[in-house]
């Protein structure tokens, strides 16, 4: 999924699937798919917790 914006402030979305791609231009749609994003983006962790998970949890094992 890419978010782009537009000089003039305009979001339009790209979703790419596993044989196509769409084009999303529509408002309401797009402040549906900001949002998601949004969520998504604060629950991901930073790059150095990134990297040190699979050592985590091949400790746990």
């Amino acid at each position: 999924m890419r978010i782009l914006e537009t000089p003039e402030g305009r979001r339009l979305g790209y979703s790419e699937g596993q044989q196509n791609g769409r084009l999303i231009s529509d408002a309401k749609e797009m402040s549906l798919l900001c949002r998601r994003y949004d969520t998504l983006r604060s629950q991901a962790l930073n790059p150095k917790e990134s990297r040190a998970l699979p050592e985590r949890l091949r400790e746990e094992l």
